[in-house]
C-alpha cells in the first residue's frame, strides 16, 4: 500500500453548501405548516396511537408534501420470493412542483409479518401485499424530507404503515394504581399570533366555584379567551397595539395564554412593504391616494409575504394612520 500524500485539491469550482434562507423563515414557515397539519390529523376520527404516541399515515403524509408543493410517486415494484416468503418490494419518489427528484426510498410487505399473513383463516391476497409495499414507500420517501415537519406538529416521524402495533416502549413502564380521573378536554398549543389588538371585553358571573370573570382579547377578527385576571389586565393595557400571542385551543374554545408588544421591527416591515406598494417616485399626494386606495386583496398580499395573518379593516386604518405619520416626517 503506497504512503504517498495527495495534495489537496482546492478546487474553487466546487459547489459550496449555503443556506439560501433565514433559519428563523424556515421555522416559521414549518411552524405555520404545523399548525395547519395539527387541525387536518384532530379532525380523523380513527387516530393511530400505538404506547401512547401518535402516528401518521400516508394521507397525512401527502397532506405535509402538497404544502411544499411535493408529491410522491410509485418508481417500482417487484415480486419477492424469499425461501417460500412471498411479498413485494417498491421504490418511490418525492418530486417538487419542478419535477425535479428530492428523496427516494424503499420498503417491502412480506406474507411472514403478523399482520400480513392471513386474515380470518385466509391468506392475505397478493395484490394487498403489493399495494402496501407502495404506500409504505412512498409514505417513507415524505418521512425522509418532512419528518422534521411533523416532529414539530408533535407527531412520531415513523409513518404509521411502517408499525406493526405491537413495539415496545422505549422505556419500562412502572405499573401503578389506576387512578379515576374527571375527563378534560385536550389543549392544543399553537405558533403564536401577530396582530392589532383591537378590542378587550370583560364579562362576569357566578358558578359552583364563586364570581368568575371572563376577559376577551379580538386579534385579527378572532377572540381568544382567558380567566386569568393577570393575563386579562396586560391585553387592557396593550390595546390598539400590535401584539405577539400565545394560544391554544381546548375542543371549541380557543384560550389565550400569553400576550405581549410584539417586535417593533415587525410593524415596521409592515410599513416598508406597504411603501413598495407607493414607491418615492410617486408624489406625496399620489402615494397616500395610492395607499388610501389599497384594497383587501393587496393587504393580504403584503401580510403573506410577511408570513403574517390578513389584517382587519381597522388594523389597516391603523397601518394607513402610521404610514401618513411617516410620509409627514418626510415632508416636514
Amino acid at each position: 500500500m503506497s504512503e504517498e500524500l495527495i495534495p489537496f485539491d482546492n478546487d474553487s469550482s466546487l459547489p459550496e453548501i449555503r443556506m439560501s434562507r433565514t433559519p428563523e423563515s424556515v421555522i416559521a414557515d414549518a411552524e405555520r405548516a404545523a399548525k395547519v397539519l395539527i387541525s387536518v390529523v384532530n379532525r380523523k376520527p380513527k387516530k393511530v396511537i400505538i404506547n401512547g404516541e401518535q402516528y401518521l399515515e400516508f394521507e397525512q403524509w401527502q397532506t405535509v408534501g402538497q404544502f411544499y408543493g411535493c408529491t410522491a410517486r410509485v418508481a417500482w415494484t417487484k415480486f419477492l420470493d424469499l425461501g417460500g416468503v412471498h411479498g413485494y418490494e417498491s421504490g418511490a419518489e418525492v418530486l417538487d412542483r419542478t419535477g425535479r427528484v428530492i428523496s427516494t426510498a424503499e420498503s417491502m410487505c412480506l406474507n411472514d409479518e403478523e399482520n400480513w399473513s392471513t386474515r380470518q383463516g385466509k391468506p392475505v391476497p397478493l395484490f394487498q401485499l403489493r399495494s402496501m409495499a407502495q404506500t409504505r414507500a412512498c409514505a417513507k420517501a415524505l418521512r425522509n424530507v418532512f419528518a422534521w415537519v411533523v416532529v414539530l406538529a408533535g407527531y412520531r416521524p415513523t409513518p404509521a404503515e411502517e408499525m406493526t402495533g405491537n413495539e415496545q416502549p422505549s422505556r419500562p413502564l412502572t405499573p401503578r394504581a389506576p387512578i379515576r380521573q374527571e375527563p378534560v378536554a385536550q389543549s392544543t398549543p399553537f405558533p403564536p399570533i401577530r396582530g392589532l389588538l383591537e378590542q378587550v371585553s370583560v364579562d362576569t358571573g357566578k358558578g359552583p366555584k364563586g364570581t368568575w370573570t371572563k376577559y376577551g382579547a379580538l386579534i385579527n377578527g378572532n377572540w381568544y379567551n382567558t380567566f386569568d385576571g393577570k393575563l386579562g389586565r396586560e391585553a387592557e393595557a396593550l390595546k390598539g397595539k400590535y401584539v405577539m400571542a400565545d394560544w391554544e385551543q381546548s375542543g371549541k374554545y380557543t384560550n389565550l395564554v400569553g400576550i405581549k408588544l410584539a417586535p417593533k421591527e415587525e410593524f415596521v416591515e409592515v410599513l416598508d412593504v406597504i411603501e413598495e406598494e407607493c414607491p418615492p417616485t410617486l408624489t406625496i399626494k399620489e402615494r397616500i391616494d395610492k395607499l388610501t386606495e389599497m384594497d383587501e386583496a393587496l393587504y393580504k398580499s403584503v401580510c403573506k409575504r410577511l408570513g403574517l395573518t390578513p389584517l382587519t379593516d381597522s388594523a389597516m386604518k391603523r397601518v394607513e394612520e402610521e404610514f401618513m405619520k411617516e410620509m409627514d416626517k418626510e415632508v416636514g
